[in-house]
């Protein structure tokens, strides 16, 4: 199984608050339509997350996909890629969900991925919506000489984690981004955390902040950082599959 990220900002001249009615009851019903019309080219689950908080990176957008702010993520997972690709190109999408996106997408500000999953911790006792998704930039090539940039970061995030001033997390996913065919993804890793709350999410952040800014343990990850983006996000589990 793998999951396509979709990560994008609210069409100009519409509210955050607008945008999320549009997706949650005008959008989500059009997708789920799609899935009970076409099961084998469909999402095999669909989630929508809508943006509480974000930060957004150093420089112009010419210089980092993550300049600009965005609202949303949304996420939905296929068997493999080319199942993910066949179901874009149905009439029911192009012709029903691929024109409603203009609605509530600016279009140029959209970054998708597909990522591979990998779950590092889940508390079935537990269940939470606020997430924080943060955001790990690839590394420009000259600065690879401390080794390998997605292996450190996920160093940084097992001390926080297990600091003691950390609050509960009940999941945990590591989104290990696929290079696309010919190319190399612009995001090396998009780690995925569950919270009970977005001040809980805002807390993590603050502490995934300050352990990548620590040069003792984190060489030059924090500049590579401040090209990427992090965001608390409520989650909408629209199709769970």
């Amino acid at each position: 199984m793998i999951k396509l990220m979709i990560i994008g900002r609210r069409r100009a001249g519409m509210t955050r608050r607008d945008m999320q009615h549009h997706m949650l009851n005008i959008h989500a019903p059009l997708v789920l339509e799609f899935i009970a019309a076409h099961p084998a080219e469909a999402p095999k689950r669909y989630a929508q997350n809508h943006f509480i908080d974000a930060t957004h990176a150093l420089g112009t957008p010419a210089e980092s996909d993550w300049a600009l702010d965005r609202d949303f993520v949304t996420q939905v997972w296929a068997t493999s890629p080319a199942e993910a690709m066949a179901g874009l190109a149905l009439p029911f999408y192009q012709e029903k969900l691929r024109p409603d996106e203009e609605n509530f997408v600016e279009q140029s500000t959209v970054c998708k991925f597909m990522v591979q999953e990998e779950l590092v911790f889940c508390d079935q006792r537990r269940t939470a919506r606020h997430k924080l998704f943060f955001v790990l930039p690839a590394a420009p090539e000259a600065a690879t000489e401390d080794g390998p940039r997605a292996e450190q970061f996920a160093e940084v995030v097992a001390r926080v984690v297990a600091d003691r001033r950390t609050p509960y997390i009940s999941r945990h996913v590591r989104n290990r981004v696929m290079n696309p065919p010919g190319g190399t993804a612009s995001v090396d890793l998009i780690e995925e955390f569950w919270l009970d709350d977005a001040d809980s999410a805002e807390r993590l952040l603050a502490l995934l902040k300050e352990g990548l800014a620590s040069e003792a343990t984190a060489p030059g990850l924090w500049q590579v950082w401040q090209r990427g983006m992090a965001s608390i996000a409520l989650e909408h589990a629209l199709y769970p599959g």
